[in-house]
């Protein structure tokens, strides 16, 4: 059936045009409220992510502090299981240490490595971790 001879109500289609100014407004107020909401939740979830690392110190079970690098690792040498992924400044091929800048990195020049990309863009977050903690930066 063509649009505007509908058989159901007896009425012709108006398109959508057939909304009053009140439902309009009503219509744009609640898609608005929609949006806000979105990105309310957006910005809890930040929140919530950035208040996770941030509190971060060391491993259940582990003796090592990552933030002063003391103690004595329970686990594979960088490769922290409970490590937010927003502090992981080691490459996941060599587990070199982009924060401080050690390791053994097979690459003739690690900063620019494909492997580092994601643990590079890490690095200001280990940096502003440690001034919250009261800690030289490296």
């Amino acid at each position: 059936m063509r649009p505007g001879f509908g058989r159901a109500c007896g009425r012709r289609w108006a398109g959508p045009s057939a909304l009053s100014a009140g439902q309009r407004a009503r219509s744009v107020a609640a898609e608005r409220e929609l949006r806000t909401r979105a990105t309310d939740r957006r910005r809890r979830a930040e929140v919530r992510s950035v208040e996770r690392w941030e509190g971060f110190r060391k491993c259940p079970g582990c003796g090592y502090d990552i933030a002063t690098g003391e103690g004595e690792r329970s686990c594979a040498w960088g490769d922290c299981p409970y490590l937010p992924e927003e502090l992981n400044v080691f490459c996941d091929y060599c587990r070199f240490d982009f924060a401080t800048m050690e390791g053994n990195p097979p690459c003739s020049d690690p900063m620019a490595c494909d492997h580092g990309v994601e643990p590079r863009s890490h690095v200001e977050n280990v940096r502003e971790w440690r001034r919250a903690l009261g800690l030289a930066v490296p």
